[in-house]
């Protein structure tokens, strides 16, 4: 979303800031702040999760990758998993579901450090571990985190952890 009009000038808001809208009520009748079809809508605004993250992990998505913010996906899965709720990710194919999964808890391994094994992605198949394995060692090796898989393909040499 680029701007919001509500009756008044178009607003554009910085990339730190997120705008979310939260459509109440179809009544013509409601005060400004409603838009041609009467839906009254109210809005608040929420920092970027980007900001806080570690910088070691700002480093590696803005020159890894050239991010500057997260996807709504990934910032909502970071605030959730911050607030220590369970959280289920659902996106699109493509939509950002590894990451939102990944960045919070890469946040917390470099902010507060885990001993041993600190996380464990769970797959069904053998080939996704493989293209995720790839995927998760390109956030996680500029950033001095260990990535290793375990499938019945690996060979038990490379399964030392």
């Amino acid at each position: 979303m680029r701007g919001c009009h509500s009756g008044g000038a178009e607003r554009k808001w910085s990339p730190r800031e997120r705008r979310i809208l939260y459509i109440i009520s179809p009544d013509r009748k409601k005060e400004k702040g409603h838009n041609a079809r009467g839906t009254t809508l109210y809005s608040i605004t929420v920092s970027s999760v980007f900001p806080t993250l570690h910088e070691s992990l700002q480093q590696v998505l803005a020159q890894r990758f050239d991010w500057t913010e997260l996807r709504d996906v990934q910032e909502q899965a970071c605030r959730a998993v911050r607030a220590g709720s369970d959280a289920l990710i659902i996106a699109p194919t493509a939509g950002g579901k590894s990451e939102a999964a990944l960045i919070p808890v890469m946040d917390d391994l470099l902010k507060n450090g885990r001993p041993g094994i600190a996380c464990l992605y769970l797959s069904p198949l053998k080939a996704l571990i493989n293209d995720q394995e790839e995927r998760f060692r390109t956030f996680c090796t500029p950033a001095s985190l260990s990535v290793m898989k375990w499938h019945g393909d690996v060979p038990r040499g490379e399964r030392s952890w």
